[in-house]
């Protein structure tokens, strides 16, 4: 037992140590790139009871720097005074080379929302994101550079929570650069196992190429990664690409709640990806926590259990914040070793949490059950 786990903690860190590498590795490619012209783009935002970040999104789309734009939002049957409140927003006197549009999505659900603006899009290159993210200035212009290549047909982007006061919002920031992290060795690896819809661009002939969310519609959730993994297969992997630097920030969870249910949500896609990859990715995760769970038996082993089981976590915090620091610090973003000693601790719990509610597939989002889109 004690020759497990220490052999365990030296792959731990080795593991680390090439994750590192595959993040210090190949850089975004299409950076030099010069536009000739401007493409035609459309943004897709779909949103469902967003009212309280839609005035934010707004704004932030008004910022942008490339024009024309066309931008569609997406009412997936909301709730609240979202729809009235954009109206409002619309009516204001704006910039006459951004044509936006309120649309009310044609069936049930995210994927349906973005189909419906697919439809309505008159851009080559489409652009999504979330009603509660928050867009850099140049992020058109980012993702257009992703499109130097003819043959790339989709351009991943981070995104990562906002900061605000306390843990929480630290062990936040510090679990989606873990994310970010993850997706881009997915790319670097040429096995792309997971994107982000809140900064994601597509060229409409390759959504309806691969049929957009054909065979995926009963999911709740997954309208990035299946779409993403459609596009890869049908193209290859070399069309879809990950751009480090074209960074998006979303608003953090209020609430402990709030998150399980996103990542509930997020995990209870691995049965539906059909991939033994993507299934070992999900699983192996689980069962790297499950065995930094399990080493509290070590402390009923003596001095020698105890020193082993300090070192072993030592290893763990200290090799999380060498490498997730580093993904951290490519945006600015710095934490006491502190932070991540807590997050360390509470991490293995909380994946544990997480799995154990995708595996059931009950969760609740944005008023919708997941048992009512099956």
């Amino acid at each position: 037992m004690l020759t497990f786990y220490l052999l365990f903690g030296i792959l731990y860190w080795g593991m680390f140590s090439r994750l590192r590498k595959l993040w210090e590795g190949r850089k975004n490619l299409g950076r030099n790139f010069i536009q000739k012209e401007n493409p035609q783009v459309s943004i897709l935002v779909p949103f469902r009871n967003e009212a309280q970040n839609l005035p934010a999104i707004f704004n932030g789309i008004f910022s942008l720097q490339y024009r024309p734009l066309q931008v569609l939002f997406i009412d997936d049957h909301s709730e609240d005074e979202g729809r009235k409140y954009l109206t409002a927003l619309i009516d204001k006197p704006g910039c006459e080379d951004i044509e936006i549009e309120i649309l009310k999505s044609k069936g049930i659900g995210k994927k349906m929302a973005v189909r419906t603006g697919v439809e309505r899009a008159f851009g080559d290159i489409i652009l999504t994101t979330d009603a509660d993210c928050f867009l850099p200035n140049d992020w058109v212009e980012n993702k257009l550079k992703g499109f130097s290549d003819p043959m790339v047909m989709m351009v991943a982007g981070p995104v990562i929570s906002q900061k605000s006061k306390g843990f929480f919002s630290v062990f936040q920031q510090i679990e989606w650069s873990s994310i970010i992290l993850i997706t881009k060795v997915g790319f670097e690896l040429q096995a792309p196992l997971m994107c982000s819809a809140a900064n994601m661009a597509y060229r409409k002939k390759a959504f309806e190429e691969v049929g957009g969310y054909n065979g995926n519609l009963d999911q709740l959730s997954g309208d990035d990664e299946f779409l993403l993994k459609k596009i890869s297969k049908r193209f290859g992997v070399g069309s879809v690409r990950f751009v480090t630097d074209n960074l998006v920030m979303t608003m953090p969870h209020a609430t402990w709640r709030s998150l399980f249910s996103q990542r509930i949500r997020w995990s209870s896609k691995w049965r539906s990806h059909l991939s033994l990859i993507h299934m070992a990715a999900s699983i192996l995760p689980v069962l790297i926590q499950l065995i930094f769970i399990s080493s509290v038996c070590l402390l009923w082993k003596g001095h020698i259990g105890m020193i082993l089981f300090l070192i072993l976590w030592t290893t763990k915090i200290l090799a999380e914040r060498k490498v997730l620091g580093k993904v951290l610090e490519t945006y600015g973003i710095k934490f006491s070793i502190w932070s991540y000693v807590l997050t360390g601790i509470v991490h293995p719990f909380y994946v544990l949490v997480s799995a154990i509610g995708g595996i059931f597939g009950n969760f609740e989002w944005k008023g919708r059950k997941s048992s009512n889109m099956a």
